[in-house]
């Protein structure tokens, strides 16, 4: 045997083209599909990626514009008119669930004659009064 071995022994119709292209177009098929596989793989992960990207810097653009209305001095009822008729995501989303649920204890308060905010107020005194006591 002999132990010299040469480029056209190894792969006679390559010689001298080493390239990308020539490895995928010789592999066999079940390495050529998972290359392939490889390859979708790759493009469907760079694509969430890049959405996910765009979504946080959307939410960032969102939020940033939501706290300089927030803190401009305005009433937060003028805020919530704003803000209620069109669609919200980030801090302004949150903002004004809130305000719905504020508005919604509110008017349950006045049906209730006032009832249940006082029983809210005195468990809060109540449970104020025990931790000065402890």
């Amino acid at each position: 045997m002999d132990p010299v071995v040469t480029t056209t022994q190894i792969a006679p119709s390559a010689a001298g083209q080493v390239s990308l292209y020539h490895l995928v177009m010789q592999a066999s098929w079940p390495v050529f599909l998972v290359m392939l596989g490889l390859a979708l793989a790759s493009v469907w992960c760079w694509a969430v990626i890049l959405e996910k990207y765009f979504a946080v810097r959307r939410m960032n653009n969102a939020n940033d514009a939501f706290e300089a209305s927030f803190w401009s001095g305005q009433s937060l009822e003028e805020l919530y008119r704003q803000l209620g008729g069109r669609e919200t995501i980030g801090l302004a989303a949150i903002f004004i669930a809130a305000m719905r649920e504020w508005k919604r204890s509110q008017e349950s308060a006045l049906r209730a004659g006032f009832q249940g905010v006082q029983k809210r107020i005195e468990k809060v005194v109540d449970v104020q009064i025990q931790k000065e006591m402890s």
